[in-house]
């Protein structure tokens, strides 16, 4: 776990930098070791971190087939087994983005049904996830299941977080205008513009 410390350190770094590929590689790395340790309650946390930070840092370099492969290797992990929610947030965004609607929104509706049965708590990480879902209806074109995952989100964010993911949802958004043929609307979400 010492080399995974660093690695966790050195993917902050590099994330500051700018460097994606870099923080990626770092990340890839930490899973390879993650992948010696026995899955336990003291390696619980460990597992579920790098296999969720990898599985972002995939989505962001565009390496879609990897981000599944760590995506599905946290959904996979037995702690996860009742919860869905904490296992499906992940999987929720890297099968918008790879374009499996259909998975996406079966996920979509483990995640809100575990969410629910947990009591609806707030959690800054699965935000991200329950967006993905709302886009996945969007773009299949059922605007008022969309609605109301984007009001699920209202309950389901911290609210000293909520700045963090903007630029998320700012791409998702922008994809499903894209996809509705609205390129002016797209442009006009997003805080970057696209080639930067």
């Amino acid at each position: 776990l010492t080399e995974c410390s660093v690695l966790d350190k050195l993917m902050t770094v590099q994330l500051a930098a700018g460097d994606i590929e870099a923080a990626l590689s770092s990340a890839e790395r930490r899973c390879e070791l993650l992948a010696t340790l026995p899955v336990a309650a003291a390696s619980g946390l460990e597992l579920f971190d790098g296999y969720g930070m990898a599985a972002d840092f995939a989505v962001c370099a565009g390496r879609l087939p990897a981000a599944l492969t760590f995506a599905q290797r946290l959904h996979d992990l037995p702690f996860y087994r009742e919860e869905a929610h904490l296992a499906t947030a992940r999987l929720l965004v890297v099968t918008l983005m790879s374009g499996a609607w259909d998975q996406t929104v079966a996920n979509a509706e483990r995640f809100r049904t575990s969410w629910e049965r947990a009591g609806r708590p707030t959690d800054g990480d699965l935000n991200r996830g329950a967006y993905a879902a709302a886009t996945g209806y969007g773009l299949r074109g059922d605007d008022a299941t969309r609605a109301a995952w984007l009001g699920l989100i209202d309950d389901l964010v911290v609210s000293d977080l909520a700045l963090r993911d903007r630029t998320c949802y700012q791409a998702l958004d922008a994809m499903l205008f894209l996809h509705r043929g609205q390129p002016g609307r797209a442009v006009a979400r997003l805080d970057v513009a696209p080639e930067d």
